[in-house]
């Protein structure tokens, strides 16, 4: 795995996907990359952190029965059998911790939901945190266990200027610098605004830029992540290219291998 993982017994790495607003297509990439771990033979399990209307069961086209909530409600007993009752398994191998209804949040800690991201990451090489377009308790969690951080900003003035904010007030807060890798999103030509300017407003590289296609909404109205629907696309070919670069492993370049796993679905053990 390319992330460099902390010194944390038997887990696999955690990405935890972050951005300052919405709209900038932060479930969107961490949908499309765990899809391409999957398909790259790794496992791994993306957790919907989301508080406002978690997408990420609908990014891949399935319902989910089980949440987030649920396990954290059973946080101190929580076992393999438990978690792979609430997981949902996508046709691209991918394992799916969907976020409950928006009220149900309140019935849980962010020492509960930290529990959850601690057990699940034991039996995944992968685990990727998709989090609400603001900051509050939950994204903090998010932040403080991953391994790496991408943090998604569009080349909007708008989102740009939040992301710098958000990030200063990281830096101020003395969150690892080393984990953060600013991600640009939806990159299209009529946009006057550059990679360079934003390095510039931010003060951090650009780790990876990602164009706009307007394939997107259609595989995200379908429920079939854009680097299996149409894996041709300049945006899946950089979605599978920023996958390679996180984990080291090469990902297929095809459409959809459905890798369904009968039985139990967690290969890897605590």
């Amino acid at each position: 795995m390319a992330i460099e993982t902390r010194e944390r017994s038997g887990r696999g790495a955690v990405l935890t996907v972050f951005g300052a607003k919405g709209g900038i297509g932060k479930t969107t990439i961490a949908t499309n990359l765990a899809a391409c771990v999957a398909q790259a033979g790794l496992q791994v399990i993306v957790m919907d952190m989301e508080t406002q209307y978690g997408d990420v069961a609908g990014l891949m086209g399935i319902e989910p029965r089980y949440t987030v909530v649920d396990l954290a409600l059973r946080a101190t007993e929580l076992d393999q059998r438990a978690l792979e009752r609430a997981l949902l398994q996508h046709e691209s191998g991918a394992l799916v911790l969907a976020a409950p209804s928006v009220a149900d949040w309140a019935q849980v800690t962010t020492e509960q939901v930290a529990r959850v991201v601690q057990v699940a990451s034991e039996h995944a090489d992968l685990m990727v945190l998709d989090t609400p377009g603001t900051f509050n308790d939950l994204v903090a969690t998010a932040l403080v266990e991953a391994d790496a951080v991408l943090a998604v900003s569009s080349l909007q003035m708008a989102s740009v200027r939040h992301t710098a904010e958000m990030l200063d007030l990281l830096e101020a807060e003395g969150y690892p610098q080393e984990r953060l890798r600013l991600i640009l999103n939806q990159i299209a030509p009529e946009i006057m605004v550059t990679p360079e300017d934003v390095e510039a407003i931010v003060g951090h590289r650009v780790f990876w830029s990602i164009p706009y296609s307007a394939q997107v909404p259609k595989s995200t109205s379908s429920g079939v992540p854009i680097v299996l629907a149409n894996p041709k696309t300049d945006t899946a070919k950089q979605l599978r290219g920023l996958a390679e670069r996180l984990t080291g492993v090469r990902v297929p370049d095809r459409n959809l291998r459905s890798i369904l796993r009968p039985g139990h679905l967690l290969r890897r053990a605590s």
